[in-house]
């Protein structure tokens, strides 16, 4: 019937429920587009989200390192310092002893001179006077 160009009812009725099913399978294939599109914008959104996020995070951990850095610095300092502050006592103190060492012994030499001198003079008497 074909054929001679003129199609019957039930052909037509083939042709419409052929272009109603492309039509649904277009819709299912639009609805998947969609949900794909939807499923990669998300996914793009995540992982711009966590980029940040990353970034974030590593800031804070060079800010906590260079705090960690600042604050051994100082310590290392602090305690140079200290060092050096004990050293220059030890040092004074040290002097102070030198210095009180000297001194006692220069006096002991005095009075040892003065003892000599004074035992000198009692053999000089003890001589002159002929007790020796």
């Amino acid at each position: 019937a074909m054929a001679d160009g003129v199609i019957t009812e039930e052909e037509q009725m083939g042709i419409d429920a052929r272009k109603a099913e492309l039509a649904a399978a277009k819709k299912v294939q639009d609805k998947a587009t969609a949900a794909a599109t939807s499923a990669a914008d998300e996914a793009r959104a995540t992982l711009a989200k966590a980029q940040v996020e990353a970034s974030e995070m590593l800031r804070k951990s060079e800010e906590q390192a260079t705090d960690m850095l600042k604050r051994a610095q100082e310590t290392v300092q602090q305690q140079t310092e200290a060092a050096r502050k004990l050293l220059h006592k030890a040092e004074e103190d040290a002097q102070q002893k030198t210095d009180a060492a000297t001194a006692a012994a220069a006096q002991a030499l005095v009075q040892a001179d003065a003892k000599r001198a004074a035992l000198q003079k009692e053999i000089d008497d003890a001589m002159a006077d002929g007790v020796i």
